[in-house]
């Protein structure tokens, strides 16, 4: 308890329970080989909860600051926002994403993070984006002067640099993240109604109740609406 307060005060509250859960899993590792006895020490401290006033992380992205993005970043940068967004591909899946993955319509990788392959329709938005790139290497994701694959640290200093100046501009809003790119695709399938196994078959989730958070706050603008539309409906001077 001592140590995850510690951690609170000086990083914050994600690293202290970041804390706990390493120490968690060494101690559930080192049981079996004898390395430790007892009761693991971690396993009932509470973790601490996000403040309320805190922003969601990886935000969803809206569709004008996706358009704004895409309209202003540039070349490598735009290709793989627009990978981001309609693909949900994380980025490392992004930069390492070859030409050959992409045929006859269909986008097929496995992900780096769980393995799973996907088969994923290419968007018309994303081909019209990709038919306009031009191959400078195997991967889709390059530099437009040297024509080489953007490593990932070198990838977020362009991305933040632009998203930092399109902020200063107040042209997008705040928190914008690639990830958020991942979330923004779940949610606006969720949105167009495809529910829980079809938005996981194109994020590669391995578990479909990760997605339940998106088709459940979906599905409560849904029936708010139906409801609405309900109410309206019933006053007698509407009828016909």
């Amino acid at each position: 308890m001592r140590l995850r307060d510690a951690t609170h005060d000086r990083h914050g509250w994600r690293q202290a329970n970041l804390v706990l859960a390493v120490i968690s899993l060494v101690w559930n590792w080192g049981r079996p080989y004898g390395y430790v006895t007892g009761s693991n020490p971690a396993e009932k401290v509470p973790r601490i909860k996000r403040p309320r006033d805190k922003p969601a992380a990886n935000r969803p992205w809206t569709d004008d600051e996706l358009a704004t993005v895409l309209a202003t970043a540039q070349t490598g940068v735009r290709e793989a926002v627009a990978l981001g967004a309609y693909t949900g591909l994380r980025q490392g899946d992004v930069l390492a994403l070859p030409w050959s993955a992409i045929e006859d319509g269909w986008l097929r990788c496995r992900q780096s993070k769980t393995g799973e392959e996907v088969w994923i329709p290419v968007h018309r938005d994303l081909a019209a984006i990709l038919e306009q790139a031009e191959h400078r290497a195997t991967v889709i994701v390059a530099g437009a002067r040297d024509r080489r694959p953007y490593s990932g640290d070198g990838f977020r200093t362009l991305f933040f640099r632009l998203i930092r100046k399109l902020e200063a501009e107040g042209r997008i809003g705040q928190g914008l993240t690639f990830h958020g790119l991942r979330h923004g695709l779940a949610t606006r399938l969720a949105d167009a109604g495809a529910d829980d196994r079809t938005i996981a078959a194109i994020t590669g989730h391995k578990q479909v109740s990760m997605v339940q958070r998106y088709t459940r706050t979906a599905d409560k603008r849904r029936r708010a609406r139906a409801g609405m539309d309900l109410l309206e409906g019933g006053k007698p001077e509407d009828k016909p």
